[in-house]
């Protein structure tokens, strides 16, 4: 199987390398080298090569020699690509107009390069001759049209699945059969075909699971008529039918029938029956066909609600036929993997030895959730000793066997499935990176740029294209994603363990270190990782380096750079390294340089050579200063840098579409004139130190509202500055394209922000009208200290996340800021809009006032000649702090889950945003609002699923509320800090039967904890951690209350009570928690206690216990001390 994968990818890059080949231009070259005979031969030597492909790749899995032929082919192929490149690389270096001089006199001299490159060449013909010659010694056949693909054709017969095998483990699924069996038995009346989709990567289960429903006793009730069909591939409608009739008729269907008489008895079989219809294994991506299908059974269906499931590994596929939500299949835990392992590995009955779970639990967490994998290991484990247990750990994936069940054929049907060729070229690159590192598509799509896997078709540059292919890899989970932000955007993806090792088996990388470990046939590796230990340089020989076009390096001293001649992509890594050689200017191929994890802190001038470099990556920690020649680099398109100056002339770099940072300077070549050049500009940019533009003129040649794909855009001047203020008129000539998702403005010190801020719109001067910023996400204004008003923000249709920190000139928010000036200007002339309902801030879900010292009201949105008006239906958070003249907010936050309110003076905005019947509230934060007495009686009787409080610093807090809503309310976490006029906590504290948390720290003026006697109440039976510490005045702890949390406390802190009078008792209750891992006793009263009282603590892991000097003697505190560690 390995062969079979590795030799599909040999023909995928001799393919890749001949498109690139007869995508060069040859005649621009020829104008200066005249090579164009020598050029034309080698075109047409691998034309004729490739009518070859086709069948030398279905050949060479039993040829040996024909896959030996391909490796030839493949190696060749590299050398003209080099050698294509070095004659580009060369009209580059030309156009550039360096040196004359020092052109002659270099490895460019006319003469002697054209004489060299066209030895090459003929040298690559010649080698291109023989191996036509070859071919056709093998008996290989021109296939002038390639054959219908028909990867996996050899898999498919013997993986068909039924509905009636019986599946031995099934494990950690109980969950998903639940919810696919409530969503198809309550599917939508008016439905006719309720279609399910059920997505996951192979090995997942997909189709286990679909038969646990298929079988599912509450199914064969629902459903009068139940339908298995294996579908895999080949989605033709006529087969289909004939399956779904044979299932029916429980007889064998002739060839031959059309699909007009198939329906007719589909539809007499099915008449007045309610049916459940599963399609397994689909990869049909085309909706025609799905549509043409789906159409017929509408056509032949009578009632309503059938139910469709659809198995596939495809996310595309699950949106083109879905109709209920897609059920999206996860890995199994860890535990389950160890369980199907037992299951398989062990006879029932049997004794696990300890020393075989815990090799197997190594084993099972190998398995990453795949319940396949796990079923195939078990059974290899059967029967097996220790060393052979431990053999298999080590090798396991690779000893699968040669069934038609195993993992490898399973994941190579989505490889195989892959297209175009090149994709299955950046499927295989992914595995450059270590197993379970966390990658950026940026990433992916950069390095997939590099190895020339993405060519630039119909209008869609590279960048689109490396986009589509992540897509494409993702539908067909062969990566997974990690990591998304907070508007779903993928922000890290990886590879299952699993998909990973097929994909090292595909791409052929090799890692060498200098431990000895040189692995065999190292013969023209082309992604290699270098490790060193120690000063050792890493073994690698000059002919092997010479192949590389991928190096990982993560050697403490550089290998000779110069041998890897051929070398697109370099990686370094590790503290150790701390600058790049000059010579790194001598590997003309070089695409992308990426140091982001070593200790680089400048690149060498050198650099400047690499005219083909499109992507430089560095340590936003580490890295200080770009080289001076940067702007030599024609075909830079990412530059992934941090904060810092940029050198001279970044406006020469017209490529270029990836500049987080922009630091104006005075200087010319440092004007923010630089940016009007950089068209291409794409996702995140910030301007940095604008108070350097001189005036709107200036600001308009950096031609921001031509920028249509930057998303997200940072305006920011420097705080400490001299001179005339003219931010207004400079942010005035910087107005972006209304593409724009997230804008910031930070350090603006005009009084009023220009018109285009004010309406959240930008003028087109061309078209003579506003756009409105209809796509903007999130916006910040930060330290615009002497701004006076806030945009206009309630009428943005997308706005999720708003941020106004430190504004300390705004004193009001008032119906400017919702926009409603705007609609009632225009309700005065249109009696329409009267009627109408208005949305403000449609979908907004953040929103945060920070630092605002003069803010005195923040009104009510009050729209008389409107009917409907609502506010803030999405908003779920917010968080006011450090306005401490506020003296009152809205009422209208109907869905508000999470309330921060911190440095104020007054508590009327607290109590406004209860008015009106706050229902949904699940985290509350009060930190020092002086004017808070007490929380309103309604908060935990309207908010049960009130989960977090904390409240400190009020100092004139003297109690919470009468009641916590009588149990109702389900209180996780409780605290109070520094509340020091709080005097009593609700008599019901003992109904938080959920809670988990409760800290009670420097309340001095608390004297009690109510807690109720008797057996009848449930009390803290989850409570993991009490900490109560600095009451001063409390005298009583009830040992109830200790006692109910006794099984499940973690963590107990008793300091500082120094009133308390029955600590002794509550101390007896210490040795009955079983998960105490945590005691802190410190500062209390004094008391006795008996050595047996004490007993065993085996699970503490901390202890923190200091003498009070009038409770224990030091001599005693030491004996007490001694019994508490012997226990």
């Amino acid at each position: 199987m390995e062969a079979a994968v590795v030799g599909a990818v040999v023909g995928v890059s001799i393919r890749i390398l001949l498109d690139n080949l007869l995508l060069i231009p040859v005649e621009q070259i020829t104008i200066f080298w005249g090579l164009k005979k020598d050029l034309k031969k080698l075109r047409n030597s691998f034309l004729m090569i490739q009518d070859f492909l086709d069948d030398a790749e279905m050949q060479q899995v039993s040829n040996k020699a024909v896959k030996r032929w391909l490796k030839k082919l493949e190696a060749v192929a590299y050398d003209a690509d080099n050698v294509l490149d070095e004659l580009n690389y060369e009209v580059l270096r030309r156009n550039m107009k360096l040196n004359k001089v020092h052109a002659f006199f270099s490895r460019s001299n006319p003469i002697a390069f054209r004489r060299k490159m066209a030895n090459k060449i003929r040298n690559i013909n010649e080698e291109l001759e023989l191996i036509n010659k070859d071919a056709t010694g093998f008996g290989l056949q021109m296939r002038l049209v390639a054959p219908t693909p028909s990867a996996g054709s050899n898999i498919i017969d013997g993986r068909e699945t039924d509905s009636y095998t019986a599946d031995p483990v099934v494990l950690g699924r109980e969950d998903d059969v639940s919810r696919i069996v409530e969503m198809l038995i309550t599917s939508p009346a008016e439905q006719m075909l309720s279609v399910l989709p059920i997505v996951g990567m192979g090995g997942l289960g997909k189709t286990t699971l679909a038969r646990q429903v298929y079988n599912n006793e509450v199914i064969k009730t629902h459903f009068q008529q139940r339908i298995w069909v294996y579908v895999s591939q080949n989605f033709d409608a006529i087969v289909l039918f004939k399956k779904i009739l044979e299932s029916l008729t429980e007889e064998s269907i002739e060839y031959g029938s059309t699909r007009e008489d198939l329906l007719k008895k589909i539809k007499k079989r099915s008449e007045g029956k309610r049916y459940l219809l599963v399609l397994d294994d689909v990869w049909n991506e085309e909706m025609e066909k799905w549509d043409d299908f789906k159409n017929s059974l509408l056509g032949i269906s009578s009632g309503r609600s059938h139910g469709i499931i659809v198995t596939t590994r495809s996310d595309k596929v699950s949106s083109i036929v879905k109709t209920l939500s897609v059920h999206k299949l996860e890995s199994l835990s860890e535990d389950n993997c160890w369980s199907i392992i037992k299951a398989k590995a062990f006879r029932e009955g049997d004794i696990i030895p300890p020393e075989f779970e815990t090799i197997g639990k190594n084993i099972a967490e190998r398995c990453q959730g795949l319940p396949l994998a796990a079923k195939v290991v078990g059974g290899m484990l059967l029967d097996k000793s220790k060393d052979e247990w431990l053999s298999i750990e080590d090798t396991w994936l690779s000893n699968l066997g040669g069934d038609g069940n195993t993992i490898s054929k399973i994941l190579k049907l989505s490889f195989d499935r892959l297209s175009p060729p090149s994709l299955k070229k950046c499927f295989a690159c992914c595995s450059i990176f270590p197993k379970y590192v966390w990658v950026s598509p940026e990433d992916l799509i950069e390095l997939w740029m590099a190895e020339g896997f993405l060519q630039a078709d119909h209008g869609n540059d590279m960048e689109t294209m490396g986009n589509k292919f992540f897509n494409l890899l993702l539908q067909n989970s062969l990566l997974q994603v990690v990591k998304r932000d907070e508007d779903g955007k993928i922000v890290f993806c990886n590879m299952h363990d699993l998909v990973h090792d097929l994909a090292c088996s595909v791409l052929g990388a090799k890692s060498i270190g200098t431990n000895g470990n040189v692995p065999d046939e190292l013969y023209q590796a082309r992604y290699i990782t270098l490790k060193s230990f120690g000063d050792k340089s890493c073994a690698i020989s000059k002919e092997e380096a010479k192949h590389v076009r991928a190096l990982f390096m993560e050697c403490k001293v550089f290998h000779n750079m110069l041998d890897f001649k051929s070398l697109h992509v370099l990686i370094l890594t590790g503290e150790d390294l701390k600058q790049l050689p000059s010579s790194i200017g001598k590997l003309i191929h070089l695409r992308l340089i990426d140091t982001t994890l070593s200790r680089i802190e400048y690149l060498p001038d050198s650099i400047c050579k690499l005219h083909y470099l499109e992507t430089i990556r560095v340590d936003e920690t580490y890295f200080k200063k770009l080289p001076n020649t940067l702007k030599y680099l024609c075909n830079l398109r990412h530059l992934h840098i941090p904060n810092i100056k940029l050198p001279l002339d970044i406006g020469t770099l017209t490529s270029l579409q990836t500049l987080p940072y922009f630091q104006v300077g005075h200087e010319k070549g440092w004007g923010i004139v630089e940016l009007g050049s950089l068209k291409n500009l794409k996702g995140t940019l910030e301007i940095h130190n604008l108070e350097k533009v001189c005036d709107k003129e200036e600001a308009k040649n950096a031609h921001l509202f031509q920028k249509t794909n930057i998303l997200k855009l940072k305006f920011a001047w420097s705080e400490l500055r001299e001179g005339d203020i003219n931010d207004e008129n400079v942010l005035e000539g910087l107005q972006p394209h209304p593409n724009l998702k997230s804008l910031e403005i930070d350090g603006f010190k005009g009084r009023n922000f220009p018109l285009w801020i004010l309406k959240m719109a930008v003028h087109d001067d061309l078209e003579g009208h506003w756009i409105r910023f209809n796509h903007l996400i999130e916006i910040r204004l930060t330290n615009c200290k002497e701004c006076e008003e806030i945009p206009m923000l309630g009428h943005l249709p997308y706005l999720k996340r708003l941020y106004l920190h430190d504004l300390p000139n705004v004193r009001s928010i008032d119906s400017s800021f919702y926009g409603i000036d705007n609609y009632s200007t225009s309700s005065s002339s249109n009696n329409q809009v009267q009627r109408e309902t208005i949305t403000l801030f449609p979908v907004l879900e953040k929103l945060e006032l920070c630092k605002m010292s003069n803010l005195i009201e923040w009104r009510e949105a009050e729209l008389p000649t409107c009917l409907g008006l609502i506010v803030f239906p999405c908003l779920e958070y917010l968080k006011i702090t450090e306005c401490r003249k506020l003296m009152g907010s809205p009422s209208h936050f109907p869905y508000l889950k999470e309330l921060e309110i911190s440095a104020i003076d007054n508590a009327l905005p607290l109590t406004n945003i209860y008015e009106n019947k706050l229902l949904s509230l699940t985290k509350l934060k009060l930190d020092k609002v002086d004017g808070l007495v007490c929380l309103p009686n309604c908060l935990f009787y309207n908010n049960q699923n009130l989960s977090d409080i904390s409240i400190k610093d009020c100092p004139n807090l003297t109690h919470l509320v009468p009641s916590f809503g009588d149990g109702k309310v389900s209180l996780k976490t409780f605290e109070v800090q520094n509340c020091l006029n709080l005097r009593i906590l609700p008599n019901d504290l003992h109904s938080l039967s959920s809670l988990e948390i409760l800290i009670i720290m420097n309340c001095p003026n608390l004297k009690s904890i109510p807690y109720p006697s008797g057996e009848q109440t449930r009390g803290f039976t989850n409570l993991r951690m009490l900490d109560v510490e600095w009451c001063e005045a409390l005298t009583s702890l009830p040992c109830e209350m200790i006692a109910s949390c006794a099984a499940s406390l973690e963590l107990l802190g008793l300091v500082g009570l120094s009133s308390l009078t029955n600590f002794a008792e509550v101390f007896r209750l210490v040795p009955k928690m079983p998960r105490l891992a945590h005691l802190g006793i410190s500062a209390v009263p004094k008391f006795t206690y008996s050595p047996m009282e004490i007993g065993s603590f085996g699970n503490l892991h901390t202890l923190h216990v200091t003498p009070l000097k009038d409770s224990l003697d030091l001599a005693s505190f030491e004996e007490f001390l001694d019994v508490l560690l012997q226990g």
